[in-house]
Formats: structure tokens, sequence, C-alpha cells
């Protein structure tokens, strides 16, 4: 097998797997209390500081930039996230995920892990675990260029 039909075997088991992967995520939002946006957003704020501005969540998580605002003042209204003055520059915000907001992300970070538990065979888990965090620390790594 020559390098190009290497490459797009790859190719198509990549495009595969993604496609199994979105499904299962999707399917992980059904019947959730939360709009997907919404629970993605607080996801996301629980990976870091906690504290990040609208644009930067906007961007990471693909959500058109000009829905950000209506998106984050329902999620202020439900007391998930609230609004403080950016540190350096007063006329920009910054969201900060409050104590309700990080105990929805968390029980439904935990969902995410029980679906996974269900879904995988236990004796192969751990295995498989492994090799895709060694993959995404390899694709992180890439500097992909638009």
């Amino acid at each position: 097998m020559n390098k190009t039909q290497m490459q797009h075997e790859i190719f198509d088991k990549w495009i595969h797997l993604c496609g199994k992967i979105i499904n299962l995520y999707y399917e992980n939002y059904k019947g959730a209390e939360l709009p997907r946006s919404y629970l993605e957003i607080l996801m996301y704020l629980t990976k870091d500081e906690n504290i990040c501005e609208p644009s930067v969540i906007a961007d990471s998580l693909c959500i058109p930039r000009q829905t950000m605002t209506s998106i984050i003042d329902s999620m202020v209204k439900q007391k998930l996230v609230k609004r403080i003055p950016h540190l350096s520059d007063r006329r920009r915000i910054q969201i900060e995920i409050t104590e309700k907001g990080r105990k929805t992300a968390v029980e439904f970070k935990n969902r995410l892990v029980e679906r996974f538990h269900q879904l995988m065979d236990s004796s192969k888990q751990k295995a498989v675990l492994e090799k895709i965090s060694a993959a995404l620390t390899l694709i992180e790594e890439v500097e992909f260029k638009a």
C-alpha cells in the first residue's frame, strides 16, 4: 500500500469514527434539562479558570458570537453564570460560572462518563482510554493551518 492509499484509508476511518462519536455525543444531550449550548458552555467554564470572555467561549465551542449574548442572558437568569467586569478593560465583560452552574456541569459530565461505561466492555475501558488519551495528545500538538 502506498502512502496516498494509506492516507485515504486513515481518513476514511477517521471520518467514520468521528460520525459515530458525534452521534453518541449528541445522543447524550437528549432528555437533558438544559439546551446543549448551555451544557457545553458550563463544561467549558469548569475546564480552566472558570472565568472567560464570551467571544472566547463562542470561538472555542463554534457558537456564533452574535447568539452568545442571548444565551448568556438566559444563563444569568437561571443563575448558572454571572457577568463580571473585565479586570483591565471596563468596556468588556467576563462570564464566571456559579456554584449552581458548576454542579450542573459536574452532574452532566458524570452522566457522560456513566454512558461511556455502559457502552464499553469494562475489560477494554482502560486500554481504550489510554490509547484515546495518547492519540488526543498527539493531535493537540499538531498545528492546524486554515
